[in-house]
């Protein structure tokens, strides 16, 4: 009868007895396994496969398992050698013994005692959930303090001891025996007692069939950490959810918080727990169940859950492999992804509490996750190997190695395309595709290619046009990005876990760089240090601090202070003001200007970053630095390229230059920063002027107890991430929802009741600073008692008032038509009898009845006004600052309201002489 088994099984072919017995259909899974469309037994779909080199088929859902007779066994309900007889009449074998034949067997000693366990267990876990449910501090424990939702401790059963187990039990009819069988009581003293003894939260664990195999405890107190011991356990019981398993899809996680976290607060359904180190049975388990499967790796943010994620991807790798190689190998592969979260954050379950929306953070991570891969070495040699099979006519082919190194960086980083050229963004640094030296290099340590090996060439041709065709279209990226329709802000933290800050409307969530969701990609500003942002950050202690650190030690006039911590505020909202203007710290020398800016510095950068650059470094700063500072700029400085570069970022426009080493290729250069500058001396130039914020900085204005700068910085260094904190939280919830009808109103109050200011060019970053300072004014504020609500539209005012009275002031002293015509009057008033010869313009004057002047009338045309500036510029021996006529007649346009306080009058074209219209420059004088 033993060669009976051994025949039958031998003349079987498993897998088509299964299907033929089932009506299932087969799918080839691996080289030496097929899975059938259904369990004939749980009726799990894509859970039941079949070896057939070992004859034996596994559940991973309900955990059947077995030869072909304990198939039929189990689907018959026979004993073994009615499983022969009927297996026989299958094939039409004659047996060569006669096997007994009987009724359905009875279950075994072993079998009952595994009934009667599961009984207690199942009865034991239902008793454990009704006290949790029943304990008010139990239940607010988990709720308040942990944060899950009912509906998921309902639905992992969740349980809390009491340490009366055991006359409940003994209340359900089991005998002593009984439940000390099942671990669940223990002997104390010659008593029988609970081994779960009071005050811990238990956690029912099912297995496979969806029965109670075991449990683990939560321990509030954090001092114990066992749970029911091994012997104990069903068998197949391997991860806290083994119905995880059903699906094609896993999230897998460490403890049973993480997956509670994840399954309510992040609604993913299919979500595992290792409890603790992943051991080598649950790894094979993976190795045998994952092919053709996805797995979301989501272990703790500490070594051990380093390690965790290399013990999966090195049991895993074999199946990892790019979709390429998978299609020429014919193999199943498995995805696997490695899930990154906020390195600041402990574990998934800490991360998702702090998040607004955990269902859209979780979602966010899964889109983002990195795809694993093995070494590109690695692969490089698998793809060589398969090539030099000796029963195979294949060739190496460089073109497929290229699309096998595309694929695997793709997973690793960022492709991108700005103009024709393309980018690899990779480990936290930008690549230009091509034969260039930083990007050989990293092929050949990545991957082992020497660019200078025959057909090397057919692999960096292959990488860069399927960058081009499969990458972001896009500018080589800056340090922060703003999606306008969705209102959000990436702002790249600079920290070592490469994370960005995404601050939407009444949400911050912390997300990769390069591989988030969005696939936003973000530079590190070079300056900065690393920024920590803290979830649990006190908005108001953060203004406090914010208050005596920055504010209380400017020593400028109150509103004033309001404008520089409005700056700050605005470094997050950069990118909805265009026209970011000039900030220019005024003062004479030890007025505390040059501290100021070192102090705003050390919290936006963490350092001192105040100097003085060339224009060529200024530009390259300004598109990767939020804040950039040039120190002791005077107007002599503010010439060339200098200007230009203030011009350019002041207005927001685009730089272009020519390409190095081309004739015809340009390089667009655009900033995304804020200009601040320190100096005595004020511009002169009208254009700049214009675009320009002047804080005035006097010593009358000093803190008195103002510590040293040093120490100042120091202070404000330790208490950045705080500050940075707050800045974010407030931009989150309270200036970023409907910022755009915000920021229309704001427009519309400037353009009603200040139409034509002094600053009207920069009524965008009006705007915005505005809407910051309503926030600021409700932590920082110079009224007594409550904040006044009209206190933002008074320090507003006054912005626009002492900018008014600047203006004007610097105007004055620099404005340099009225310079010219003040400058002719004293020649006139000199040189009276050869003044018309000499400097051909026409005078006409008005006396009083006293004989003095009381009216000059100068009458040129722009020409003749023209070449009067330029004869008196050269007796002086300085340059006509005008170049041409033309240019003169436009600034003597921009100029009347100046000429008008200064008591000229200009009449254009008052009057013809020899068909040449002229000007009527008109100067009344006091008597």
């Amino acid at each position: 009868m033993g060669n009976d088994f051994t025949t039958l099984k031998e003349r079987t072919d498993l897998a088509d007895f299964i299907a033929g017995r089932t009506g299932g259909t087969i799918k080839k899974a691996g080289s030496d396994t097929m899975d059938i469309s259904e369990c004939p037994f749980c009726g799990g779909h894509d859970c039941f496969r079949v070896t057939p080199s070992k004859q034996v088929f596994h559940c991973y859902q309900c955990d059947k398992r077995g030869d072909v007779f304990d198939f039929i066994q189990f689907q018959d309900g026979c004993s073994h050698n009615e499983a022969l007889v009927a297996l026989a009449k299958t094939h039409g074998y004659e047996l060569t013994g006669q096997p007994s034949t009987g009724p359905t067997r009875q279950p075994t000693v072993e079998e009952q005692a595994m009934l009667i366990r599961n009984a207690i267990f199942e009865a034991a876990a239902g008793y454990y959930h009704a006290v949790m449910l029943g304990d008010s501090r139990a239940l607010g424990y988990q709720m308040k303090v942990r944060r899950h939702m009912v509906e998921t401790l309902k639905a992992f059963r969740v349980g809390y001891s009491d340490g009366r187990l055991y006359e409940h039990m003994k209340g359900k009819g089991f005998t002593d025996d009984q439940l000390i069988s099942s671990g669940l009581v223990k002997m104390k003293d010659g008593r029988p007692q609970d081994f779960f003894f009071h005050d811990l939260f238990i956690y029912p664990h099912l297995g496979p069939q969806g029965q109670v195999d075991g449990f683990s405890i939560k321990d509030q107190r954090k001092k114990y950490t066992f749970r029911l011991s091994g012997e104990y356990w069903g068998k197949g019981c391997m991860f806290y959810d083994m119905k995880a398993f059903a699906g094609k899809e896993l999230f897998l996680v460490e403890g049973e918080n993480d997956l509670l976290s994840v399954f309510g607060r992040g609604g993913f359904e299919n979500v595992a727990a290792t409890n603790g180190q992943i051991s080598e049975e649950q790894l094979d388990y993976l190795a045998d169940w994952a092919p053709g499967k996805t797995i979301y790796l989501c272990f703790d943010n500490d070594a051990g859950g380093q390690k965790h994620t290399e013990k999966v991807c090195n049991m895993l790798r074999k199946f990892c492999l790019p979709d390429i190689m998978a299609k020429m190998f014919k193999a199943e592969v498995v995805q696997l992804r490695l899930i990154r979260f906020d390195g600041e954050c402990k574990d998934i379950d800490e991360y998702l509490k702090g998040q607004g929306d955990p269902k859209a953070a979780l979602d966010t991570l899964i889109k983002g996750a990195e795809r694993y891969f093995p070494p590109l070495r690695e692969l490089k040699d698998l793809y060589s190997s398969w090539v030099r099979d000796p029963e195979e006519d294949r060739k190496f082919d460089y073109d497929t190695l290229g699309k096998i190194c595309f694929e695997w960086f793709q997973a690793r980083g960022k492709f991108f395309i700005d103009g024709e050229e393309g980018h690899l963004y990779f480990h936290n640094r930008i690549y230009r595709i091509g034969t260039n030296a930083p990007f050989k290099a990293l092929l050949y340590d990545q991957a082992g290619i020497n660019a200078a090996t025959n057909g090397a060439r057919l692999v960096f041709q292959n990488i860069e046009s399927q960058a081009f065709l499969n990458g972001d279209h896009a500018s080589v990226p800056g340090w922060i990005f703003t999606n306008f329709k969705e209102s959000t802000v990436y702002f790249n933290l600079c920290g070592e876990h490469n994370t960005l800050l995404k601050i939407g409307p009444g949400k911050i969530e912390v997300v990769p760089n390069g591989t988030n969701a969005e696939r936003v990609l973000l530079r590190n500003s070079p300056k900065m240090h690393p920024i920590r942002y803290m979830q649990d950050a006190d908005v108001k202690k953060g203004m406090a601090s914010l208050k005596m650190h920055l504010f209380d030690n400017l020593a400028c006039n109150p509103a004033d202070r309001y404008f520089v911590v409005c700056l700050l505020f605005n470094v997050v909202l950069l990118q909805y003001v265009k026209a970011r203007g000039i900030t220019k710290f005024s003062g004479t020398k030890g007025c505390g200007k040059t501290s100021a800016a070192s102090m705003l510095s050390a919290i936006i950068y963490g350092e001192d970053c105040v100097t003085t650059g060339s224009a060529a470094s200024d530009f390259s700063e300004a598109a990767v630095s939020p804040l950039t500072i040039s120190d002791n700029l005077e107007s002599e400085m503010v010439r060339g390229g200098k200007r230009d570069f203030l011009l350019t970022a002041a207005t927001g426009i685009t730089r272009q230059k020519r390409k190095a080493g081309s004739d015809s290729d340009n390089v667009y250069e655009r900033s995304c920063t804020q200009l601040l500058v320190t100096s005595i001396e004020p511009f002169v130039e009208p254009e700049l002027i214009e675009r320009t914020n002047e804080i005035i900085f006097d010593k009358q204005f000093h803190n008195p107890d103002f510590k040293e700068s040093v120490s100042v910085e120091n202070d404000l260094q330790e208490t950045r991430n705080l500050i940075w904190s707050t800045v974010f939280k407030i931009v989150a919830h309270d200036i970023l929802p409907a910022i755009e009808q915000k920021k229309a109103d704001a427009l519309k109050i400037l353009r009603e009741d200040y139409p034509s200011h002094a600053k009207s060019r920069l009524n965008e970053l009006y705007a915005m600073l505005f809407i910051i300072l309503r926030e600021v004014v409700k932590y920082i504020s110079q009224s007594k008692g409550q904040p006044d609500p009209a206190e933002a539209r008074w320090i507003l005012n006054t912005w626009i008032c002492d900018q008014k009275k600047r203006a004007y002031a610097t105007e004055l002293e620099t404005n340099r038509i009225l310079y010219g015509l003040e400058a002719i009057l004293k020649e006139y008033e000199v040189r009276t009898d050869g003044f018309e010869r000499g400097y051909g313009i026409h005078v006409k004057a008005v006396q009083d009845s006293h004989g003095e002047p009381s009216q000059l009338t100068f009458i040129a045309s722009t020409r003749a006004l023209f070449m009067a500036f330029d004869w008196l510029a050269k007796d002086r021996g300085i340059p006509n600052p005008f170049k041409t006529p033309s240019q003169l007649g436009a600034r003597i346009g921009d100029s009347l309201e100046i000429l008008n306080k200064a008591g000229w009058e200009f009449k254009r074209n008052e009057s013809v002489l020899h068909g040449e219209r002229r000007h009527h420059f008109v100067r009344k004088f006091e008597e």
